[in-house]
Protein backbone atom coordinates (compact mmCIF):
# COMPACT_ATOMS: atom_id res chain seq x y z
CA UNK A 1 0.00 0.00 0.00
CA UNK A 2 1.15 3.27 -1.18
CA UNK A 3 1.83 5.78 1.91
CA UNK A 4 0.70 9.47 1.20
CA UNK A 5 2.75 11.82 2.66
CA UNK A 6 0.78 14.73 3.20
CA UNK A 7 2.81 17.55 3.79
CA UNK A 8 4.44 16.59 -0.12
CA UNK A 9 0.95 17.01 -1.05
CA UNK A 10 -0.03 20.37 0.43
CA UNK A 11 3.37 21.70 -1.02
CA UNK A 12 2.64 20.11 -4.29
CA UNK A 13 -0.92 21.97 -3.99
CA UNK A 14 0.56 25.05 -2.93
CA UNK A 15 3.09 25.01 -5.62
CA UNK A 16 -0.14 25.05 -8.38
CA UNK A 17 -1.22 28.04 -7.07
CA UNK A 18 1.50 29.47 -8.63
CA UNK A 19 0.60 28.39 -12.01
CA UNK A 20 -1.83 30.86 -13.04
CA UNK A 21 1.02 33.73 -13.75
CA UNK A 22 -0.35 36.55 -11.71
CA UNK A 23 2.41 36.00 -8.89
CA UNK A 24 4.69 36.34 -11.69
CA UNK A 25 3.04 39.22 -13.42
CA UNK A 26 2.88 41.03 -10.04
CA UNK A 27 6.16 41.20 -8.94
CA UNK A 28 7.76 41.80 -12.99
CA UNK A 29 5.14 44.95 -12.80
CA UNK A 30 6.29 46.07 -9.67
CA UNK A 31 9.84 46.49 -11.32
CA UNK A 32 9.21 48.40 -14.50
CA UNK A 33 7.25 50.98 -12.55
CA UNK A 34 10.63 51.50 -10.52
CA UNK A 35 12.37 51.63 -14.16
CA UNK A 36 9.52 53.97 -15.22
CA UNK A 37 10.66 56.62 -12.48
CA UNK A 38 13.13 58.54 -14.86
CA UNK A 39 10.64 58.69 -17.52
CA UNK A 40 8.17 60.50 -14.91
CA UNK A 41 11.09 62.65 -14.14
CA UNK A 42 12.79 63.42 -17.47
CA UNK A 43 10.16 62.95 -19.96
CA UNK A 44 7.06 63.83 -18.39
CA UNK A 45 8.62 66.65 -16.05
CA UNK A 46 7.38 65.58 -12.62
CA UNK A 47 9.27 66.77 -9.49
CA UNK A 48 11.15 63.64 -7.48
CA UNK A 49 8.21 64.34 -5.23
CA UNK A 50 5.45 64.04 -7.82
CA UNK A 51 7.29 60.92 -9.06
CA UNK A 52 7.26 58.74 -6.22
CA UNK A 53 3.83 59.95 -5.50
CA UNK A 54 2.53 58.59 -8.74
CA UNK A 55 4.82 55.27 -8.46
CA UNK A 56 3.26 54.72 -5.03
CA UNK A 57 -0.09 55.07 -6.64
CA UNK A 58 0.58 52.30 -9.63
CA UNK A 59 2.09 49.95 -7.13
CA UNK A 60 -0.98 50.23 -5.58
CA UNK A 61 -3.23 49.62 -8.25
CA UNK A 62 -1.07 46.84 -9.18
CA UNK A 63 -1.58 45.19 -5.99
CA UNK A 64 -5.46 45.87 -6.51
CA UNK A 65 -5.49 44.13 -9.77
CA UNK A 66 -3.14 41.45 -8.44
CA UNK A 67 -5.67 40.63 -5.06
CA UNK A 68 -8.47 40.97 -7.67
CA UNK A 69 -7.23 38.56 -9.87
CA UNK A 70 -6.66 35.67 -7.30
CA UNK A 71 -9.85 36.37 -5.91
CA UNK A 72 -12.17 36.78 -9.43
CA UNK A 73 -9.80 35.17 -11.64
CA UNK A 74 -7.82 32.09 -10.02
CA UNK A 75 -10.42 30.70 -7.26
CA UNK A 76 -13.95 30.63 -9.15
CA UNK A 77 -11.71 28.38 -11.47
CA UNK A 78 -9.62 26.40 -9.26
CA UNK A 79 -11.52 26.62 -6.05
CA UNK A 80 -10.24 27.97 -2.39
CA UNK A 81 -7.77 25.44 -0.74
CA UNK A 82 -7.32 25.82 2.85
CA UNK A 83 -3.62 25.00 3.98
CA UNK A 84 -2.39 24.25 7.40
CA UNK A 85 -1.67 26.62 9.99
CA UNK A 86 2.29 26.02 9.02
CA UNK A 87 2.17 26.80 5.65
CA UNK A 88 -0.20 30.14 6.45
CA UNK A 89 2.03 30.90 8.65
CA UNK A 90 4.70 30.59 5.78
CA UNK A 91 2.58 32.62 3.50
CA UNK A 92 2.03 35.76 5.68
CA UNK A 93 5.59 36.10 6.63
CA UNK A 94 6.50 35.83 2.37
CA UNK A 95 3.98 38.82 2.16
CA UNK A 96 5.86 40.37 5.20
CA UNK A 97 8.60 40.20 3.60
CA UNK A 98 7.72 41.46 -0.09
CA UNK A 99 6.40 44.36 1.63
CA UNK A 100 9.15 45.09 3.85
CA UNK A 101 11.64 44.96 0.62
CA UNK A 102 9.36 46.88 -1.52
CA UNK A 103 9.37 49.54 1.70
CA UNK A 104 13.18 49.43 1.76
CA UNK A 105 13.78 48.97 -2.15
CA UNK A 106 11.20 52.45 -2.52
CA UNK A 107 13.81 54.29 -0.39
CA UNK A 108 17.49 53.02 -1.80
CA UNK A 109 15.73 54.01 -5.33
CA UNK A 110 14.33 57.15 -4.05
CA UNK A 111 18.07 57.96 -2.95
CA UNK A 112 19.71 56.22 -6.02
CA UNK A 113 17.08 58.29 -8.81
CA UNK A 114 18.00 61.71 -6.21
CA UNK A 115 21.38 61.58 -7.27
CA UNK A 116 21.83 62.52 -3.76
CA UNK A 117 24.06 60.14 -2.07
CA UNK A 118 27.84 60.01 -2.34
CA UNK A 119 28.39 56.38 -2.12
CA UNK A 120 26.11 55.04 -4.85
CA UNK A 121 28.13 51.49 -5.22
CA UNK A 122 27.23 51.02 -1.97
CA UNK A 123 23.46 51.27 -2.27
CA UNK A 124 23.61 49.51 -5.73
CA UNK A 125 25.15 46.79 -3.23
CA UNK A 126 22.83 47.15 -0.95
CA UNK A 127 19.74 47.02 -3.45
CA UNK A 128 21.18 43.99 -4.69
CA UNK A 129 21.77 42.47 -1.80
CA UNK A 130 17.54 43.19 -0.32
CA UNK A 131 16.44 41.50 -4.08
CA UNK A 132 18.49 38.18 -3.23
CA UNK A 133 17.50 38.18 0.50
CA UNK A 134 14.13 38.58 -0.13
CA UNK A 135 13.32 36.85 -3.19
CA UNK A 136 14.89 34.30 -1.92
CA UNK A 137 12.89 33.93 1.12
CA UNK A 138 9.75 34.14 -0.61
CA UNK A 139 10.49 31.13 -3.22
CA UNK A 140 11.49 28.96 0.16
CA UNK A 141 8.20 30.09 2.19
CA UNK A 142 5.97 29.63 -0.95
CA UNK A 143 7.45 26.73 -2.59
CA UNK A 144 7.99 29.19 -5.89
CA UNK A 145 10.82 27.99 -7.61
CA UNK A 146 10.85 30.61 -10.38
CA UNK A 147 11.32 33.18 -7.65
CA UNK A 148 15.23 32.10 -7.36
CA UNK A 149 15.94 33.01 -11.40
CA UNK A 150 14.17 36.20 -10.45
CA UNK A 151 16.11 37.02 -7.21
CA UNK A 152 18.76 36.25 -9.70
CA UNK A 153 17.95 38.72 -12.81
CA UNK A 154 16.77 41.54 -10.77
CA UNK A 155 19.75 42.01 -8.59
CA UNK A 156 22.02 41.97 -11.60
CA UNK A 157 19.50 44.89 -12.83
CA UNK A 158 20.96 48.01 -11.09
CA UNK A 159 24.98 46.82 -11.63
CA UNK A 160 24.10 46.21 -15.19
CA UNK A 161 22.33 48.79 -15.67
CA UNK A 162 25.13 51.28 -14.39
CA UNK A 163 27.58 49.26 -16.53
CA UNK A 164 25.23 50.26 -19.67
CA UNK A 165 25.18 53.73 -18.50
CA UNK A 166 28.92 54.72 -18.18
CA UNK A 167 29.08 52.80 -21.65
CA UNK A 168 26.64 55.21 -22.74
CA UNK A 169 24.30 52.72 -23.70
CA UNK A 170 21.56 53.68 -21.52
CA UNK A 171 20.33 57.27 -20.36
CA UNK A 172 19.40 56.35 -17.18
CA UNK A 173 20.69 53.55 -15.15
CA UNK A 174 16.52 52.02 -13.67
CA UNK A 175 15.46 51.95 -16.91
CA UNK A 176 17.03 48.61 -17.00
CA UNK A 177 14.15 47.18 -14.90
CA UNK A 178 11.76 47.83 -17.70
CA UNK A 179 13.39 45.16 -19.56
CA UNK A 180 13.97 42.53 -16.25
CA UNK A 181 11.01 43.62 -14.92
CA UNK A 182 9.08 42.84 -18.51
CA UNK A 183 10.10 39.50 -19.23
CA UNK A 184 8.10 37.67 -15.83
CA UNK A 185 5.52 40.13 -16.84
CA UNK A 186 5.79 38.25 -20.24
CA UNK A 187 6.29 34.65 -18.30
CA UNK A 188 3.72 35.11 -16.32
CA UNK A 189 1.00 36.18 -18.92
CA UNK A 190 2.11 33.21 -21.35
CA UNK A 191 0.99 31.29 -17.74
CA UNK A 192 -2.13 33.12 -17.24
CA UNK A 193 -3.50 32.12 -21.13
CA UNK A 194 -2.12 28.67 -20.30
CA UNK A 195 -4.57 28.57 -16.95
CA UNK A 196 -7.40 30.14 -18.68
CA UNK A 197 -7.43 27.46 -21.22
CA UNK A 198 -6.95 24.56 -18.85
CA UNK A 199 -9.51 25.74 -16.12
CA UNK A 200 -12.25 26.88 -17.59
CA UNK A 201 -14.71 28.77 -16.26
CA UNK A 202 -17.88 26.16 -15.21
CA UNK A 203 -21.36 28.26 -15.67
CA UNK A 204 -24.50 26.78 -15.20
CA UNK A 205 -26.64 25.75 -18.41
CA UNK A 206 -30.09 26.64 -17.96
CA UNK A 207 -31.97 23.90 -20.09
CA UNK A 208 -35.48 25.52 -19.96
CA UNK A 209 -38.79 24.60 -19.09
CA UNK A 210 -38.64 20.50 -18.84
CA UNK A 211 -40.13 18.70 -21.20
CA UNK A 212 -41.53 15.77 -18.98
CA UNK A 213 -45.31 14.35 -19.07
CA UNK A 214 -46.53 13.74 -16.02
Amino acid sequence: MQTIDLKEAERRAFRSTHQDGLWDIYLGAIFVVFGAIPVLRNVAKLSEQASMIVHIMVLLIVMLLWIGGKKYITTPRVGMVKFSKDRQRKLMRARIVLFGSVALGMIVFALIASDTVRSLDFFVYVLAANILIVFGAMAYFMSFERLYYYAVLYALSMPVGLLLEDQALLSDAPYIFILTGGLPVVIGIALFARFLRDYPLHTEVDWGPSDDIN
